[in-house]
Parts: C-alpha cells; structure tokens; sequence
C-alpha cells in the first residue's frame, strides 16, 4: 500500500510540471516492461508460459487495468488527491468482479 501511494504521489508531482496524463501512463508502462524484459533477459526471474487461451482470458483485464492507471493519472490532475484515494479504495472489489465476469473465477 505504501508503495502505491509513493506512485500517486509521484504521479501528482510529475503531473503539476507536465501535464500530460496519457505520456505520463505510457512512460510507466514502458518503463516497467523494460524492467521485466531486463529481469526475463538476465534470468533473474523466471519467464511465465502463457497459452493463447490463457492470453486471450487475460487481455480484457489488462485493458481494464491499462485504463485504470490511466484515469488515475488523469483524476490526479483534475480532483483532490483523497478523491482519487477514495476511488482507489474500491479497486479490489472491481477487479474480484471484473474477474469473475471475464474468467469465470469465484
């Protein structure tokens, strides 16, 4: 949790001199795919076999969690940070719903 508000917080300050929600998201991302290409390159952790079906299960969520990172970025710059928080807080419950919809796990 604390390394979560650490990147909201970071997010806000970045935002205040650059106000580019989209740029800044697609800068995270990258910036963490280049770390997990760094670690699989380098064998310190171990490369995950994903099938296509298990690929195609899990693409709908990644869009939602994409999007997610995305609105978060984008409500840091336009309401309160404990508005953003307060809206966060409610993530574990979607993403339990959002998993039973698209994967069918309870």
């Amino acid at each position: 949790m604390r390394e979560k508000l650490t990147v909201i917080l970071f997010s806000l300050q970045v935002l205040k001199v650059f106000s580019f929600p989209v740029t800044i998201t697609t800068f995270q991302f990258a910036i963490g795919t280049a770390f997990v290409l760094f670690m699989w390159i380098f064998n310190l952790h171990k490369r995950l076999k994903i099938t296509s079906a298990q690929l195609v299960a899990i693409l709908p969520l990644a869009i939602v969690h994409t999007m997610g990172n995305l609105f978060t970025n984008m409500s840091l710059g336009k309401v309160l940070v404990s508005f953003t928080h307060t809206i966060k807080a409610m993530e574990p419950f979607f993403s339990i719903l959002l998993s039973a919809m698209f994967l069918g796990e309870i």
